[in-house]
């Protein structure tokens, strides 16, 4: 696959997930560091609704384009997980604002139970869910 093509289709994969690591990339493409650090070089400098997560990976900052999202370059075949059809897409597209959420600020309170995952690990997720519920507030 050419430098370009690679980079139309990170461009669409930044478009739909608005994210996406390096090393997504590099697995998704194929890349080895000199071609990652290429393709982000060129994103970073050409488009500016794509900025960098340092170390991390690439963030889409700009609107999602229904035009450009809509007539994408198809993913190769082996590289296809999901086929949404166009005129589905483009519903999908068109009728955004009413499927978005609303942005807030937020205060989050993150917090870990020592050993948590080795006592859920492998379970399911409702009896995982039942193990720690009591050891939550409610």
């Amino acid at each position: 696959m050419d430098f370009y093509t690679i980079l139309d289709q990170i461009l669409a994969l930044l478009r739909q997930r608005q994210r996406v690591t390096y090393q997504a990339l590099q697995r998704q493409f194929h890349l080895d560091g000199t071609a990652l650090n290429d393709l982000k070089a060129e994103l970073l400098y050409a488009y500016p609704q794509v900025r960098e997560d340092p170390g991390r990976g690439l963030v889409w900052s700009g609107d999602v384009d229904t035009a450009a999202a809509v007539d994408a370059p198809p993913a190769s075949p082996q590289n296809r997980t999901l086929y949404t059809p166009p005129y589905l897409a483009e519903k999908i597209l068109l009728s955004r604002s009413a499927l978005e959420g609303e942005r807030k600020h937020v205060t989050v309170l993150f917090t870990d139970i020592k050993s948590s995952m080795e006592l859920v690990g492998g379970r399911d997720p409702e009896e995982a869910q039942q193990l720690l519920d009591p050891a939550l507030p409610s």
